[in-house]
């Protein structure tokens, strides 16, 4: 009786939120989450949904390519990560001409020809 009772909650469960968190489309997705997801989708990409729908003919390719470059931030890569690297780079870079970058490097040069 336990079992039956857990089969059917497990049932139901599936059936709304789905089996797997690699398919988790069950009907409360299917029916609410992607029609809002795709209407946000289109609010922001206008013409066409970059590697959803098919590009559309008035789009020229640099706009195609920025609205890719923006989905993918967005959505795929994580480029806070290599932005905060680059910013990183560019203060050391800053505080080393400050302090006298150069000078360390002609003694450095002095050491290696002596």
């Amino acid at each position: 009786m336990v079992a039956g009772f857990y089969g059917l909650l497990a049932g139901i469960y599936i059936l709304l939120f789905g089996y797997s968190p690699i398919l988790p489309w069950g009907l409360c997705q299917n029916c609410f989450l992607r029609k809002q997801i795709k209407d946000d989708l289109h609010e922001q990409y206008p013409k066409s949904i970059p590697l959803i729908e098919p590009p559309s003919i008035d789009k020229t390719v640099t706009e195609r390519i920025d609205d890719l470059e923006r989905f993918l931030k967005q959505f795929i890569c994580d480029v806070d990560y290599m932005e905060e690297l680059v910013e990183d780079e560019e203060a050391e870079e800053e505080m080393d001409n400050e302090h006298g970058g150069d000078v360390e490097e002609e003694n450095v040069d002095e050491k290696i020809i002596e």
